[in-house]
């Protein structure tokens, strides 16, 4: 059992989130720009993506006609700091799979095979090194790493999962694929890969049980 899941809100903070802090450092009509800038530039945020355009490129053609209470660097260092933080309680929930069968079990009728974890993310070329040195534990659980600009390819786009399922040798009835974003998970719909929304780490656990998944409650130490 391969489980494909989304970095970026869904194991760790991604670019959402940023206009918050831009509000609270420059106020309310300057958030309120950002956001309408990103979506002007989505074109050229695609393309970072993919592996097509540096993060520096991206930022000299956000930034162009404006002038911006942040240079570059700063609004970076805004992102890296999001960077940072991890998503509540997702890696617990995976680090408990990874652990099977010591503390999990599953429902072989439906689920074969040690379950891995594969990340799958659509992310910026010039980043991976700072988000390994920030998430050491959370690249621990993952057998393999799929990065948008190596493939130079996003999930949403035509043909991704057919590629990973075929160059990887996989089985599509063997293959979860969790994400937050609606376009990835229809583009695995249309794979025929079965697929998780995910929300928050609790109703993943949820959901991941009606795939066969039965968690062992923690075991509490009440030794002193």
């Amino acid at each position: 059992m391969i489980i494909l899941t989304d970095l970026s809100e869904v194991l760790i903070n991604g670019i959402y989130g940023v206009e918050k802090v831009i509000k609270k450092r420059y106020g309310t009509e300057w958030a309120k720009l950002y956001l309408q800038r990103k979506e002007e530039t989505k074109v050229e945020f695609l393309d970072l993506m993919r592996g097509r355009l540096t993060e520096h490129g991206y930022w000299i053609r956000f930034m162009k006609d404006y002038s911006w209470p942040f240079s570059e660097q700063e609004i970076k260092y805004i992102i890296s700091n999001n960077f940072a933080l991890e998503v509540p309680g997702t890696r617990d929930v995976y680090e408990r799979i990874i652990a099977y069968p010591e503390n999990i079990f599953m429902d072989a009728k439906q689920l074969t095979g040690r379950p891995e974890i594969w990340i799958v993310s659509d992310h910026i070329a010039e980043r991976e090194n700072e988000l390994r040195y920030l998430h050491p534990k959370v690249f621990g659980l993952a057998t393999k790493v799929f990065w948008s600009y190596q493939i130079r390819n996003l999930k949403g786009d035509l043909g991704f999962f057919d590629r990973i399922i075929r160059n990887n040798h996989l089985l599509k009835e063997e293959v979860i694929f969790i994400d937050d974003y609606q376009i990835n998970l229809t583009a695995a719909a249309n794979a025929g890969i079965a697929s998780i929304r995910f929300v928050n780490a609790r109703q993943l656990e949820k959901d991941l049980k009606y795939f066969g998944f039965k968690f062992q409650p923690k075991k509490v130490n009440t030794y002193k």
